[in-house]
């Protein structure tokens, strides 16, 4: 009996498939996000207020570390704009929380987000820390950030703790509260033989007065 050799597929048909199969994997992935349930930021902001007790400054730092660094994702609006085009706030160097008022996010994702990286702004960081400076917090802060200690995140880039009044005020950076708690840990509740707290000198500098 004569057996028939099977013809060899040729490169171009090897490629013709490996183009199906991504292009496949890639209509999978934005049918999940077609059929997936959209919710707005302030329906957002309330699951996570609600089961994490996040605050609306925390969303912000969250979409912009995006799910890659253990934040959130970010849609435009799906009734107007492509289906899981991307919202991002880098740039903005105004009021965040306004902006965030056309974001929007997967049901699913809020549901089942459990956050690893808490923030909390420069405006809370200074009344928190005032507690323990008698007030001198500012100086503190930024003698941090100057020493790497502590890194101010905001969407439009550095903020005045890095650079001049015209950066994103003191008071809306945010800090991680990793970096928070262990400077709490490392000065604050750290005594010396004579019962001193182990602060730093206070270092001011020509930034100090703008917020």
């Amino acid at each position: 009996m004569e057996h028939r050799k099977k013809p060899k597929q040729s490169q171009d048909g090897n490629d013709l498939e490996r183009k199906i199969h991504e292009e496949t994997e890639v209509e999978s992935s934005t049918a999940g996000k077609t059929s997936a349930q959209y919710i707005h930021y302030i329906e957002a902001l309330r699951l996570l207020s609600d089961r994490v007790h996040a605050s609306s400054e925390e969303i912000v730092g969250w979409v912009m570390f995006g799910s890659e660094f253990g934040g959130l994702d970010g849609y435009q609006n799906p009734a107007t704009c492509t289906l899981g085009a991307s919202f991002s706030l880098y740039g903005y160097d105004g009021n965040y929380l306004s902006l965030m008022m056309e974001c929007w996010f997967l049901k699913n994702d809020i549901i089942n987000f459990h956050p690893e990286i808490r923030f909390i702004t420069g405006k809370e960081l200074i009344k928190r820390w005032n507690k323990q400076l008698e007030r001198e917090s500012i100086a503190f802060i930024q003698t941090m950030v100057g020493e790497g200690q502590l890194h101010d995140f905001h969407p439009g880039g550095r903020t005045r703790w890095h650079s001049g009044p015209y950066s994103p005020s003191k008071k809306s950076a945010l800090f991680t509260m990793s970096e928070v708690n262990q400077i709490e840990a490392n000065y604050f509740f750290r005594h010396g033989p004579m019962g001193q707290s182990g602060l730093p000198p206070i270092r001011r500098t020509h930034s100090i007065g703008y917020y």
